[in-house]
């Protein structure tokens, strides 16, 4: 178990090193043009991201170390997602559609005022839980800020849930 912690928090710097980079386009380019060798293929490294992200979101049970390891990959898709290349690689993987499966099924997602400390020794998990879903609908709403994005979420009827 601590060496799956360990794997997950460094996925998660990775991610926000690579997140950084892909800020410029110079980095995001490197993403969408580099290879990695991932389950004994050849793909670029959005691709890499984007099925990590597709193989998470499909998970029906996450585990809280999933959530933010899934919430660290789709900020890097998100910013992959707003080239037209990575458009391209990351549409194949309908993250907009599997993210919109999950948060219909945790159901309103309404955001929820800091809690106290007394909260958080009572009631730690449902706080968390809450945190992921509004990291989701924040992501979601970085994908809606391409065509396709705005399309998926209109067509998955999260677009006013997300807005609200």
């Amino acid at each position: 178990k601590q060496w799956y912690q360990r794997r997950v928090r460094g996925i998660q710097a990775v991610c926000d090193i690579m997140s950084l980079l892909s800020s410029y386009s110079v980095g995001t380019s490197q993403l969408i043009n580099s290879t990695v060798s991932y389950k004994d293929k050849e793909m670029s490294v959005a691709s890499c991201v984007g099925e990590l992200c597709q193989g998470l979101l499909s998970n029906k049970e996450l585990t809280r170390r999933d959530k933010d390891m899934l919430c660290a990959l789709l900020f890097l898709a998100r910013q992959v997602y707003t080239t037209h290349e990575g458009l391209a690689i990351m549409c194949k993987f309908k993250l907009v559609s599997l993210a919109n499966e999950v948060l219909s099924v945790s159901g309103d997602i309404t955001p929820q005022p800091p809690a106290t400390s007394q909260d958080s020794e009572e009631g730690g998990g449902e706080q968390q839980e809450n945190c992921f879903e509004e990291v989701l609908v924040d992501n979601m709403l970085g994908f809606a800020s391409t065509p396709k994005g705005l399309l998926l979420l209109h067509e998955g009827s999260m677009l006013e849930q997300c807005i609200d």
